[in-house]
């Protein structure tokens, strides 16, 4: 019985998470060929093949569909720094970290999705909403990875590794032909020189 309910809660996460996709894909086009301000959720839900209702049930507002890819981006980070090597020190795991999400990001269209956040005011403003709150979770994995660094210590190192992330990121926006990882190891080869000094 027990495995027929997790087959049952599996199916229904592939549910989700297909329908979840699709609105967003269906978003994201609209997105590109309509902008941003004249797509309505109307719109989105119909290109979707689904109701609005439907739409309100994945997404809260506008903005969460393409807000959506980003937050998701910066869970797998967490989750990627939380199974770090146990003896791996603050600064590598920012590195790794930092590199890992970058390459997860080029995947997809994200210089897309980053140029309609930084060019639409309501978009940014939800980013930064956003940001908060991934500052609290980078934060707390910090905390919980290295129980000797105190609270300030943890939002610096967390400020550091969102800072750097979006400054390669907007590199990359403005020039494809820029090496991330080369990019991502020169901020923080500067960063550890600087404070060397």
């Amino acid at each position: 019985m027990e495995e027929n309910n997790e087959s049952v809660t599996n199916l229904r996460l592939r549910q989700y998470e297909f329908a979840r996709k699709s609105i967003f894909e269906a978003a994201f086009e609209l997105f590109k060929t309509k902008g941003f301000e004249q797509t309505t959720v109307d719109d989105i839900a119909k290109a979707a093949g689904t109701s609005r209702r439907t739409y309100f049930r994945y997404f809260k507002t506008k903005e969460d569909v393409i807000l959506s890819y980003i937050v998701d981006l910066g869970k797998l980070a967490i989750t990627f720094i939380s199974n770090r090597p146990v003896d791996e020190k603050p600064m590598d795991s920012l590195r790794n970290a930092i590199q890992f999400a970058v390459k997860e990001a080029t995947k997809t269209s994200l210089d897309t999705l980053e140029r309609l956040v930084r060019k639409t005011p309501s978009l940014r403003a939800a980013w930064l909403l956003h940001l908060d709150v991934l500052n609290n979770q980078f934060s707390d994995v910090i905390k919980q990875r290295y129980p000797y660094l105190d609270n300030t210590d943890a939002q610096i190192l967390t400020r550091i590794l969102l800072s750097f992330a979006d400054m390669a990121l907007e590199s990359w926006i403005s020039n494809e032909t820029v090496n991330l990882a080369s990019y991502i190891d020169n901020l923080i080869t500067r960063l550890i020189r600087f404070c060397n000094t």
